[in-house]
């Protein structure tokens, strides 16, 4: 499993990233919305691997619940230049095989950008979790235990 050390080098940049921290074990930034903080992991995980990642180092998978956090972290990962690759998010529906949520515990999701706009109907019976496609960052059902990058987040 990847490791979460910390080799940071700290960068003034233009206004819409305000400091960024570049690390060994991946990439660890803001967006131009100075409430949320990101990081991404190094190595391909299942949903579960890198759900559990995030939260042990204090994180957790990135959530998307308006128009402006789905901007906010494509603005991020365009100026990276690394918007080409699919990523888990905290998005899932394993409480019941019906109701999308963020993470385990909560409510179901009020926004939603997926890529298909009758995604409750197209998804297979294993794919409970959602990734965020390449490029334009819509959602998409994806089997949990595929291996994909993961986007890890705090909020501040």
């Amino acid at each position: 499993m990847a490791k979460f050390m910390k080799i940071t080098l700290l960068l003034v940049i233009a206004p819409a990233t305000i400091v960024d921290c570049i690390e060994e074990s991946g990439i660890e930034g803001r967006g131009p919305i100075l409430d949320k903080v990101y990081f991404l992991g190094v190595e391909k995980l299942s949903w579960y691997a890198a759900s559990f990642y995030c939260e042990k180092s204090g994180w957790k998978l990135v959530t998307i619940e308006s128009a402006r956090d789905q901007a906010n972290l494509m603005q991020f990962l365009s100026y990276y230049n690394i918007n080409d690759r699919g990523y888990w998010s905290a998005g899932n529906r394993l409480s019941n095989d019906v109701d999308w949520r963020w993470g385990f515990e909560s409510e179901e999701m009020n926004y939603t950008n997926w890529q298909n706009t009758d995604q409750q109907c197209q998804c297979v019976d294993t794919s409970d979790c959602v990734k965020l496609v390449e490029r334009n960052l819509r959602w998409k059902g994806e089997d949990c235990f595929a291996e994909l990058d993961f986007i890890c987040q705090k909020n501040i």
